[in-house]
């Protein structure tokens, strides 16, 4: 990674001067210098957690790779389950991710099965676990990839990557399943609905949550049907993107 990390710092004082020597004017330069000191913290940053996969506490992590939905990989959330206490809602967890508002998506699928008909829609979760775990009870209702889910998680209610979202949704309206937390004394809404609140910024959606705390506990909770997620999905409200 230190190589990685010279070899990046080379390319962007490259960049640097050679943008500088092409600066019209002292105001450009002056734009042009905050743009580059700026770029500079954000590796420094990148640096500094590329040096924590060194420390031996993160060995045997779990790393959740998320990619800009492209298959380009974008940024790895790394987590150490080894060291999680059960019962305790605190999540030893830290990002790799070299660009800020560039995290990604979380195991992007394109393309539902078609078992779902016309009806199907793109869905969003906020969590890996709670993507994951609807994928897998996809797979067991049937082998053949009839029930097959698109969309994809977003790794978290706060730092969604909006434009990548927005590309893969491509003018599809998704519907959202966002975390049925404890309520916001100040929104008066669960937790899990400041998601909803930032994806609305790059596209109206249909929203919905589950009776449990979020779909993860829902898939665990019972006898879970291919019907039981389409009453889910045809309960959604929807929800046009707000005027700016």
């Amino acid at each position: 990674s230190a190589d990685l990390i010279r070899t990046a710092k080379s390319h962007l004082e490259s960049d640097r001067d050679e943008e500088m020597e092409s600066a019209p004017n002292n105001n450009v330069a002056a734009k042009l210098e905050k743009k580059y000191e700026e770029e500079a913290k954000r590796l420094d940053t990148f640096a500094r957690s590329l040096d924590k996969l060194h420390n031996p506490m993160w060995q045997n992590a779990v790393c959740y790779i998320y990619t800009d939905g492209r298959d380009q990989a974008v940024s790895i959330n790394v987590r150490q389950h080894m060291l999680e206490h059960g019962g305790s809602s605190e999540k030893i967890v830290f990002r790799v991710q070299p660009l800020l508002g560039k995290r990604g998506l979380f195991c992007p699928i394109p393309t539902p099965g078609a078992g779902w008909g016309a009806s199907s829609k793109i869905l969003i979760t906020e969590g890996e676990h709670n993507w994951l775990s609807l994928c897998r009870l996809s797979d067991e209702w049937s082998s053949d990839g009839r029930y097959a889910l698109a969309g994809m998680a977003v790794g978290g209610k706060l730092g969604a990557d909006l434009s990548a979202i927005k590309r893969f949704c491509e003018g599809e309206r998704p519907v959202l399943l966002y975390d049925n937390d404890k309520i916001d004394p100040e929104t008066k809404r669960p937790g899990g609905y400041a998601l909803v609140e930032q994806v609305s910024q790059v596209t109206s959606m249909y929203v919905t949550t589950t009776p449990t705390k979020d779909a993860d506990d829902w898939v665990k909770s019972g006898d879970i049907r291919p019907c039981h997620l389409q009453e889910l999905v045809t309960s959604a409200r929807f929800l046009p993107q707000p005027c700016h």
